[in-house]
């Protein structure tokens, strides 16, 4: 009996390895401090089905390069940024050559204060998020205190799958339409 004791409370105290336990503690990281950099790309390497991103600004070239990769893989990737992140649109268009689906916020905000996509948070196979403070730039990493908190919970998954969808279905354009549209904006090479 005791055997079983001290088996059941080995196997409920042992930590699991990420992805095996539905829902996970979450684990929280700090920039400067925690490279959260090298802590998402390695988790964009891990995905093997759907990474959807919502991001206020993105200029982090391993990123991009992560994306980029997990593409190749064969991984659906879907980007939504805000209207201000095109100050970095030489690596938005990189990326949507590679086959980063991209959708930029562009709400009708006629005689109002403008609106902001300001949501920085990334959905890994619809079984994870990583979300927080941290946008996906070299200033978030390096020099600024940033957060970012990865949950490994299918509902809380399912619940920012919503928000990605209904940010993308009411309130953005494919990339390539907005810059038709507007072509002198983002020209500021990265």
């Amino acid at each position: 009996m005791l055997y079983l004791l001290f088996t059941a409370l080995a196997f409920f105290l042992s930590p699991l390895p990420r992805g095996e336990c539905t829902p996970c503690l979450p684990e929280a990281f700090f920039s400067p401090h925690d490279d959260l950099a090298k802590q998402l790309t390695e988790l964009i390497g891990q995905e093997k089905s759907s990474l959807k991103i919502a991001i206020f600004q993105f200029t982090h070239r391993d990123i991009a390069k992560a994306l980029i990769e997990a593409r190749q893989r064969g991984v659906e990737v879907e980007l939504i940024v805000d209207k201000s992140a095109l100050k970095s649109r030489a690596l938005l268009t990189k990326l949507e050559r590679a086959g980063v689906t991209i959708s930029v916020f562009a709400p009708s905000d006629k005689g109002k204060m403008r609106s902001l996509m300001h949501d920085k948070f990334c959905i890994f196979g619809g079984k994870s998020v990583w979300s927080g403070s941290f946008n996906f730039t070299n200033a978030a990493n390096v020099s600024n205190w940033e957060n970012a908190l990865l949950v490994e919970d299918p509902k809380i998954a399912s619940r920012f799958s919503e928000h990605f969808l209904r940010i993308k279905t009411s309130n953005t354009v494919p990339l390539g339409v907005y810059l038709a549209s507007f072509p002198s904006k983002g020209k500021k090479r990265v």
